[in-house]
């Protein structure tokens, strides 16, 4: 835009950002005069990805905001599914499996949360992807036809999935680390044994509190990386029942490097900060830069002359 404070040609970038000037003349940030949102270090504009979803054939209108919870801010989708669809309003899905809590109806005559789901994740990238899309009847709005963002109702909690849990998740392994996941999530009951942390609305952090926590109560190698590469709880319970095997087998992990002791037949090689140090000592010359001074107080009488202390590191 033009800048009116500067000379004739200048342009200004509107950052969108709400501020006050105060009396003493600082910014004070209020808000934002536009929908973006920060979550964990992406700037996100809800209007795109509300854009996407209500792009989509099946549904007639369509909001996505951003709701603090206990894993942190989360997008949230809703949509209206346009007349004729049969989609049951009210309608919250897990993101991970896409079971539908209303049983009895053609799930071929009704809109698929899981499908909207999808049909963003093909278009978005992945941070701007919603936790959930939940179906309503009409988007509530306020006195002046303004979207009601208060209205909007919580999702559904993803199902704990007993009864249809796959086969072997019954196991103690996979149990308790189904509790782990619902304890960092804040969810109330344990997730379903498929469930995936991440589309449950954890992310880099909590997946490294998993990592720590599944070490902790199995004493097994489980990194950051597993729990990317295996985000569900069956699968993180199979890669420490495999670990505790090959342990009670004796099996030796692959991934662990074995240190060999060296026979020493001349000087060792310098380390990288050594060699650091050295270089610059050829280039500078003599240096006081990395000396370390330690006053030192001592006691009784003094011969008159300086005394020097010999210090070795």
């Amino acid at each position: 835009m033009a800048d009116p404070f500067g000379a004739p040609g200048g342009r200004m970038y509107r950052t969108g950002d709400l501020v006050r000037r105060r009396a003493d003349g600082t910014l004070e940030f209020l808000g934002r005069t536009d929908d973006q949102v920060k979550i964990r270090g992406f700037r996100i504009e809800l209007g795109e990805i509300q854009s996407v979803l209500a792009a989509h054939p099946d549904v007639a209108q369509a909001a996505v905001i951003a709701r603090d919870g206990v894993t942190g801010k989360r997008l949230l989708a809703y949509a209206v599914p346009r007349a004729g669809t049969g989609a049951d309003p009210l309608v919250g899905v897990d993101s991970v499996t896409g079971v539908d809590p209303v049983a009895g109806a053609d799930s071929a005559t009704r809109v698929d949360p899981a499908a909207l789901r999808d049909h963003l994740a093909a278009v978005l990238p992945e941070h701007m992807v919603p936790t959930t899309v939940t179906l309503l009847d009409a988007l509530p709005r306020t006195a002046n036809d303004k979207l009601d963002h208060r209205a909007l109702p919580e999702p559904e909690t993803p199902a704990a999935g007993t009864a249809d849990a796959p086969v072997g998740a019954a196991d103690p392994h996979t149990e308790v680390i189904r509790v782990l996941f619902a304890d960092l999530l804040g969810i109330g009951d344990p997730v379903a044994p498929d469930a995936g942390f991440l589309d449950l609305g954890g992310h880099s952090l909590l997946a490294a509190r998993l990592a720590a926590r599944i070490r902790e109560t199995f004493h097994a190698d489980v990194s950051l990386a597993d729990v990317f590469r295996t985000p569900t709880p069956a699968g993180l319970a199979a890669l420490v029942r495999a670990q505790e095997a090959e342990s009670a087998a004796g099996v030796p992990d692959p991934d662990q490097d074995t240190v060999i002791a060296l026979p020493r037949t001349g000087d060792l090689p310098l380390s990288p900060a050594q060699q650091r140090l050295w270089f610059l000592h050829r280039l500078e010359g003599p240096s006081a830069t990395y000396n370390i001074r330690s006053p030192s107080a001592s006691k009784g009488p003094s011969t008159g002359t300086p005394s020097r202390w010999p210090c070795t590191t």
